[in-house]
C-alpha cells in the first residue's frame, strides 16, 4: 500500500511537472484581457476536459492492452494512415513548441541585458546563439541532460514560490478588474483558448504513467487528478499574484497589457519594474527564463529520440546523434528567427496541434475501438454526451486558431 501511494506521488508530480513550464508565463498576458470572471470560469472547465482528455488517452492504453505511445494505439485500431497522422501531429507539435521556447528565451534575454547592462543586442543574435545552445545539449547525452534538467527544475521551483510570495506582499487583488472592454473581443477569446489548453500538455506521458501505475484503474485516475489539478492552482496563483502587482502599483502597464500586444520580454520587464525589491526583480527574471528552459529541454528530447528511430540504419553512434539534434533544432529555429512575436503564435499554433492529439483523434479511436463493446473502467469516458461535449470543445478550440492565423 506504501509502494503503490509513493507511486500515486511521484505520478502527480511528473504530470505537474510537465505541465507547469512556459505556458505559465504566457497565461497573465493573455488572461488579463478576459477579467477576473472570465478567468476563473475558463481555467475551470478548461482543467476538466484536459482530466477528461488524460481519461480518454488511458481507457485507449487499456483497451490496446499495453502501454505503447499514441501513434501504435492509433495504428493497431485505425492502421497505418492514423498512426501517420498522429505521429505528424506529434512533431509539428513539438516544433510549434520549440519556436516559442526559441524566441521566448531569447526576448526575454533581450530584455534582461537592456534593463541590466543598457546594452541592445539583436534579438535574432540571441536566437541563433539560443539554437545553438540547444544543440550542444541535445549532443550531450541523456545522463547529462537530466542532471542538468534536475538541477534547473529544483531551481525554477524554488524561484517560483519565493517569487509569488514576494509579488503577493502588498498587493490588492480586488484591482483586477472582473472585465475588461476587451472582454468582450472575439479576438481575445480565440487566443486565449489555445494558450490555456497548451499550459496542461501532459498527455504523451499516459502511457508511460499507466505503465509505472501497473495498469491500476484507480492509482491512474488520482494520479491525473492530483496532477492536471496542481497546475490550476500554480497558474491562478501565478496569474493573480502577476497581476495583481501591475494594477496595484503600475495600473498603467496594465492597461497595456490589456490594450495592445505585449512581447514575452516586455511583459517580464514590465513586472521586474513594479517592484523596488531588487533580488525580487531577479527572480522574476528567472523564473521565466528557467520555466522556458526545462519545457524546451524537455520537448526537444522527445523529438530527437523520435528522430532518432526513424533514422535511416546505415547512420550510427555520433553521426545519429548529431543528425537527429539538428533536424531536431533546425526547423523551430527558422521559425523563431522569421516570425515576429513568435512566443504567443507558436503556443496558440501548438495549443491547436495538442487538442488533436489528447482529444480529437483519441475520440475518433474509442469509438472505432467501441464495436468490440469493451468494458469501460471509467464512466465518464463511456458517456457519449461528455465525449461529444469535449470534441465539440475541441473543434471550437481548432476553430480559433484558424480564426488567428487567417485574421
Amino acid at each position: 500500500m506504501v509502494v503503490k501511494m509513493n507511486k500515486v506521488v511521484g505520478s502527480t508530480c511528473m504530470i505537474a511537472g510537465t505541465a507547469i513550464g512556459a505556458g505559465m508565463i504566457a497565461l497573465p498576458m493573455t488572461l488579463a484581457k478576459l477579467g477576473f470572471l472570465a478567468t476563473g470560469g475558463l481555467m475551470a472547465i478548461t482543467w476538466l476536459i484536459v482530466y477528461y482528455s488524460a481519461l480518454l488517452g488511458t481507457e485507449l492504453t487499456l483497451r490496446v492492452g499495453d502501454n505503447v505511445t499514441l501513434s501504435e494505439i492509433a495504428r493497431r485500431l485505425s492502421g497505418r494512415g492514423a498512426e501517420m497522422i498522429a505521429m505528424g501531429c506529434v512533431m509539428v507539435l513539438s516544433y510549434a513548441l520549440l519556436a516559442a521556447y526559441l524566441y521566448g528565451g531569447s526576448s526575454i534575454s533581450a530584455s534582461l541585458l537592456q534593463a541590466t547592462l543598457e546594452q541592445v543586442i539583436p534579438l535574432t543574435s540571441l536566437i541563433k546563439g539560443a539554437a545553438l545552445f540547444l544543440f550542444i545539449v541535445l549532443t550531450l547525452g541523456m545522463r547529462w541532460i537530466d542532471y542538468l534538467n534536475r538541477l534547473i527544475f529544483l531551481a525554477l521551483i524554488g524561484l517560483l514560490i519565493i517569487t509569488i510570495v514576494g509579488l503577493s506582499q502588498g498587493i490588492k487583488v480586488t484591482t483586477i478588474p472582473q472585465a475588461t472592454l476587451e472582454t468582450f473581443n472575439l479576438s481575445t477569446w480565440t487566443i486565449a483558448l489555445p494558450i490555456i489548453f497548451t499550459s496542461f500538455g501532459f498527455q504523451m506521458m499516459i502511457p508511460a504513467i499507466s505503465g509505472y501505475l501497473n495498469r491500476d484503474v484507480i492509482s491512474i485516475k488520482r494520479a491525473f487528478w492530483w496532477g492536471s489539478l496542481i497546475p490550476v492552482g500554480v497558474y491562478v496563483t501565478w496569474t493573480l499574484a502577476t497581476l495583481g502587482t501591475l494594477t496595484t502599483y503600475q495600473p498603467d502597464l496594465f492597461q497595456k497589457v490589456v490594450s495592445e500586444s505585449v512581447d514575452v520580454g516586455e511583459f517580464v520587464q514590465m513586472l521586474s519594474t513594479t517592484t523596488t525589491w531588487n533580488q525580487l526583480q531577479s527572480l522574476v527574471w528567472g523564473v521565466s527564463f528557467f520555466a522556458i528552459i526545462t519545457s524546451a529541454f524537455g520537448v526537444a528530447l522527445g523529438l530527437v529520440d523520435l528522430w532518432k528511430k526513424l533514422l535511416p540504419l546505415p547512420l550510427t553512434g555520433w553521426s545519429r546523434k548529431m543528425i537527429a539534434a539538428l533536424i531536431t533544432v533546425l526547423p523551430p529555429f527558422s521559425s523563431a528567427l522569421l516570425t515576429p512575436g513568435a512566443f504567443i503564435k507558436a503556443l496558440g499554433f501548438a495549443g491547436m496541434i495538442l487538442v488533436v492529439i489528447a482529444i480529437i483523434l483519441p475520440t475518433y479511436l474509442i469509438y472505432k475501438s467501441d464495436q468490440d463493446k469493451p468494458s469501460s473502467p471509467y464512466a465518464l469516458t463511456n458517456n457519449h454526451l461528455v465525449r461529444l461535449s469535449c470534441l465539440a470543445f475541441a473543434l471550437g478550440l481548432v476553430g480559433c486558431e484558424l480564426f488567428n492565423m487567417v485574421k
